[in-house]
């Protein structure tokens, strides 16, 4: 899944034959109500946040949030993430970059 949060403070397109906005990006898709998650590093921990409503593009997959959610979105992050306020709590996996020079097989 894609995390990423594009907001500019622009509407995107509107076309007079869709009642939607149509996607800033790619300007094909007719962008739909969902709900999205985007992951970030804080204090040396990956925090993970569920459910974010956004506007995403069927077509290309770009994800727009509203500025009342970006700044949503920012007071958590002052919050810091008080461990007692996790809802749940994930085992990721970790792997390290290794640049692989023979062919793959």
């Amino acid at each position: 899944m894609k995390n990423n949060l594009a907001n500019d403070n622009k509407v995107p397109n509107q076309s007079e034959d869709f009642a939607t906005p149509l996607c800033k990006r790619c300007e094909l898709g007719g962008l739909q109500p969902r709900h999205i998650e985007t992951a970030f590093w804080r204090n040396g921990g990956l925090m993970v946040i569920r459910n974010i409503p956004a506007m995403v593009c069927p077509t290309c997959g770009e994800e727009y949030v509203s500025d009342e959610t970006a700044l949503g979105l920012d007071r958590m992050r002052g919050n810091d993430f008080l461990p007692h306020s996790a809802l749940e709590r994930m085992i990721v996996p970790v792997f390290e970059y290794t640049e692989n020079k023979g062919t793959n097989g």
